[in-house]
């Protein structure tokens, strides 16, 4: 059974190779696009990458988790 961690892993090495596509002039076409929008896959200009809401959005809870846990006594 996949994990959520092998969900997003899978996730980050596809967008890799999207946003390497598109560095070197190549983006992919309307459809693909359209279907990044729908699931929150986004293009940063700043950055000139593409980057997940769902992995953003991960990431921030578990750092919110990890530095707001009360601490051991």
């Amino acid at each position: 059974m996949m994990t959520q961690a092998d969900v997003l892993s899978f996730e980050d090495a596809a967008l890799q190779r999207f946003t390497d596509a598109r560095r070197q002039g190549q983006p992919p076409p309307p459809e693909v696009e359209q279907l990044f929008d729908s699931l929150g896959i986004w293009w940063d200009e700043i950055e000139q990458e593409y980057f997940s809401m769902s992995q953003v959005y991960s990431d921030s809870v578990a750092d919110l988790i990890k530095n707001n846990l009360p601490a051991d006594n």
